[in-house]
């Protein structure tokens, strides 16, 4: 799995704020094999907001959690918000959880 866009890019001279993120995991009958956390970035690149342990995402039954905010995550003027691994990739690829966000967030001049 690479970085899903779950915010689309607010455009120029603008940045989005996440004030918080419950995370919704719907378990397959396959579970996720994810060997690092996930985490919610501005940008793939920048410092992550939000983190959420791989044990949640890996789980096979339901799961319902608040993300934890991270003390220093980036803003980045005109990027999209992604969800992903901190590092490497699910070891399962033939997992079939499906998963949804509920994201409080504001559109902030940078």
């Amino acid at each position: 799995m690479s970085h899903l866009v779950v915010i689309p890019s607010p455009g120029p001279g603008k940045a989005i704020q996440v004030v918080s993120v419950s995370f919704r995991l719907y378990a397959g009958k396959k579970a996720h094999a994810f060997t690092n956390d996930m985490v919610l970035t501005a940008g793939r690149h920048a410092r992550p907001q939000f983190s959420l342990e791989a044990a949640v995402i890996n789980s096979s039954f339901d799961e319902w959690v608040q993300m934890v905010a991270l003390e220093r995550g980036s803003l980045k003027e005109d990027e999209a918000i992604t969800f992903g691994p901190s590092a490497g990739a699910s070891v399962s690829p033939s997992a079939d959880s499906a998963i949804s966000f509920d994201i409080a967030y504001r559109v902030v001049k940078a």
